[in-house]
C-alpha cells in the first residue's frame, strides 16, 4: 500500500506542466497515461494492486486515476488550472491521508467518524492540511498568467480561500461510507468547488428574496419531527436539514415542498407493507430509517442549485429548474424500486431485457417503471404550479423536470446493472448520479 501511495502522491509532479504545455498536449498527456496503465502497467505493476483489484481482476484506482484526469482536463479545456487543484486533491490529499492515518494508531482506532467507522479524524485531518498546502504550492508554483488571465481583479487571497474551503469539502466527501472510488470523487469535487468558489468571488453575490428565521424554524421543526419519528438518524437530520435550507433559501417554500414530498413519499413507500418486502428480502435496512448518505446522495444536488440560485440570483430560475429535475428523479427512482419490487409481475435486467430476479441492481418491472412515472409526474406538477408566475413557460418547465425524472432513473437501471453489479459503484453513488443528470438534463433544453 505504502509503494502505491508513494506513486500516487509523485504522479502530481505532472500537473507543474499545466501552463507550461498547451491545453490539448496537457489532455493528450493524460490520455497516453491512461493507454500505458491499461497495457503496460498491469504487466510490470502487479506489486501495487491492492485486494478489490484481485477480486475484480484488474487495477480500478490505476486505471480510474489518469481516467478521470482526463475527463476534468476535457471539462475545464480553457481552465486547467482547475484540473490542478483536482489533482493536488487527490495525490496530496488523499495520497498523504491513506499513507498517514494507520501510522498514528492510537488516533486512527481511538477517534473514528460517526457517520463512518471506517474512516478516523487523523485521517480527515490529514487529508485537510497536505490537501490544502500541498496543493496551494502546486498552483502558486504555476505560471502566474494562467491565474491572471482567467481573474485578472482576483487576488493571491482569494486562490488561498478558495483551496482552503475546497480541502474542507474534499476531506468531507473523502469520507462518506459506500460512495464512489477515492480516485474519481476526490478530483471531480475538487475542481468543480474550486471552479464554483472562484466563480461566485469574482462576479458572484449571496441573494435571497426568502426569510432565513422563517425557513430555519420551519426547517427546525421538520427535522426534529422526522429524527423523534425515527425516519431518520441524528447526523442525517443534521444534514438533511442544511440541504433543506439551501433549498428554501434558492427558492423558498415552493422547492422546499419538493423535499418535503420526497421525504414524506419516499419515507411512506419504504415503509408500506414493510413485512412482506422482509419475506422477499428487498426491503431497507435498518426499517428504512434514512442515514446521512441517504440524504446527501438524494438531495444533495438539489442543495448545491438551491445554493446557486443565490449566488447567481440572474439565473435563479435555470438553477430552480436544475433543482427540480434532480428531485423528479430522485423521487422516480425511490418509488420504482420500493413499489416495483412489491408489486412487479414481471422483472428484467435493463440491459439486455433477459429475465432477472427481482431486488438486484438495475432489474426493472412495468409497476415500478409506472410508479417511478408517476412520481416524477408528482414532482414537476408540484414545481410548475409552485413557480407558476416566475417561469416563463409553465408547460415547458413542467415537461423538463418530468423527463429529467425519468431519464435520471433509467440511468440509475443502467448504472445498477453494470458499475454497480461489479462493485465499481454503491447504491449511494448511483442515487447521486441519477440526481446529477436529471438535473442536466434540465439544463439541456
Amino acid at each position: 500500500m505504502n509503494h502505491r501511495k508513494l506513486v500516487h502522491i509523485s504522479m502530481s509532479l505532472f500537473a507543474l506542466l499545466i501552463g507550461r504545455f498547451s491545453n490539448t498536449l496537457i489532455t493528450i498527456s493524460c490520455i497516453i497515461a491512461f493507454i500505458s496503465n491499461i497495457i503496460i502497467f498491469p504487466k510490470f505493476g502487479r506489486l501495487f494492486e491492492d485486494e478489490k483489484d484481485k477480486k475484480l481482476g484488474f487495477p480500478v484506482g490505476i486505471l480510474t486515476y489518469p481516467a478521470i484526469l482526463t475527463i476534468i482536463s476535457v471539462i475545464f479545456f480553457q481552465r486547467q488550472i482547475f484540473l490542478s487543484i483536482g489533482w493536488g486533491m487527490l495525490a496530496f490529499g488523499d495520497g498523504f491521508c491513506g499513507l498517514l492515518a494507520h501510522k498514528w494508531s492510537y488516533f486512527y482506532n481511538n477517534y473514528k467518524l460517526p457517520w463512518n467507522p471506517n474512516k478516523s479524524l487523523s485521517g480527515m485531518l490529514f487529508f485537510f492540511f497536505f490537501g490544502f498546502s500541498l496543493t496551494t504550492l502546486l498552483v502558486f508554483l504555476l505560471p502566474p498568467e494562467i491565474r491572471l488571465f482567467l481573474y485578472p481583479n482576483l487576488r493571491y487571497f482569494h486562490w488561498i480561500i478558495t483551496i482552503f474551503i475546497t480541502s474542507i469539502i474534499c476531506a468531507f466527501v473523502e469520507t462518506i461510507p459506500n460512495f464512489f472510488d477515492d480516485n474519481l470523487v476526490v478530483p471531480l469535487t475538487g475542481s468543480f468547488a474550486s471552479f464554483l468558489i472562484m466563480e461566485f468571488l469574482d462576479h458572484g453575490k449571496f441573494q435571497t428574496e426568502n426569510s432565513f428565521m422563517i425557513g430555519f424554524l420551519v426547517v427546525v421543526v421538520f427535522g426534529v419531527l422526522s429524527y423523534f419519528s425515527k425516519k431518520i438518524d441524528f447526523i442525517g437530520t443534521v444534514v438533511g436539514s442544511i440541504i433543506a435550507m439551501l433549498m428554501y433559501l434558492g427558492g423558498g417554500f415552493a422547492s422546499l415542498n419538493l423535499l418535503i414530498i420526497f421525504f414524506v413519499g419516499g419515507s411512506l413507500a419504504t415503509q408500506w407493507k414493510i413485512s412482506e418486502k422482509r419475506k422477499m428480502e428487498v426491503a431497507e435496512k435498518k426499517k428504512g430509517k434514512r442515514t446521512f448518505s441517504h440524504a446527501l446522495c438524494n438531495a444533495g444536488t438539489a442543495a448545491m442549485c438551491g445554493f446557486l440560485a443565490c449566488a447567481f440570483p440572474e439565473k435563479k430560475m435555470f438553477f430552480l429548474t436544475m433543482l427540480a429535475g434532480s428531485m423528479s428523479s430522485a423521487m422516480g427512482d425511490t418509488l420504482s424500486s420500493e413499489l416495483g419490487n412489491l408489486y412487479g409481475s414481471h422483472f428484467w435486467n435493463i440491459l439486455n431485457f433477459r429475465n432477472d430476479k427481482r431486488g438486484l441492481d438495475g432489474v426493472v418491472s412495468p409497476e415500478g417503471s409506472l410508479a417511478g412515472v408517476f412520481g416524477s409526474f408528482l414532482i414537476a406538477f408540484v414545481f410548475s404550479f409552485g413557480f407558476r408566475n416566475q417561469l416563463d413557460n409553465v408547460f415547458l418547465a413542467f415537461f423538463k423536470v418530468f423527463l429529467a425524472g425519468i431519464v435520471g432513473n433509467i440511468t440509475d437501471s443502467v448504472l445498477g446493472a453494470s458499475l454497480q453489479r461489479i462493485g465499481l459503484m454503491s447504491n449511494h453513488s448511483v442515487n447521486l448520479a441519477n440526481t446529477i443528470v436529471g438535473a442536466l438534463m434540465v439544463s439541456l433544453f
